[in-house]
């Protein structure tokens, strides 16, 4: 009786391993389709965030265009575009006055030069 017994127990233990390595194998294989979800929603979810992202870059490049138009059509000013007017009229002054100066300057030297 005692091979029958130690024979029993090893086919017991075969099929207890067989029905084991079964149960792996089949969660294994039930588990391949959420992995493979999971990294495809992964993927989705980066593509959704760049493509997200690039229109929010878009979305505030295309305000800042249309708010230069906007302040062209409605003769507004910024303080910026303000800024630079002043700095234009101010060299144009400083060039007209060193213009000026220079003619005054020419003309005393031509007539020192006449004189002499």
């Amino acid at each position: 009786m005692g091979k029958l017994a130690a024979t029993q127990a090893q086919v017991e233990d075969f099929i207890g391993n067989t029905i084991g390595q079964a149960e792996d194998y089949y969660l294994s294989l039930t588990a391949k389709p959420f992995e493979i979800a999971n990294k495809f929603h992964a993927k989705h979810d980066r593509l959704i965030k760049q493509a997200t992202d690039q229109l929010r870059r878009w979305n505030v490049d295309s305000g800042k265009l249309a708010m230069k138009l906007i302040v062209k059509l409605e003769g507004e000013e910024t303080k910026s575009v303000k800024a630079k007017r002043s700095v234009n009229r101010a060299g144009a002054k400083a060039k007209s006055n060193v213009k000026r100066s220079a003619k005054k300057a020419k003309a005393y030297i031509d007539k020192m030069d006449v004189e002499a």
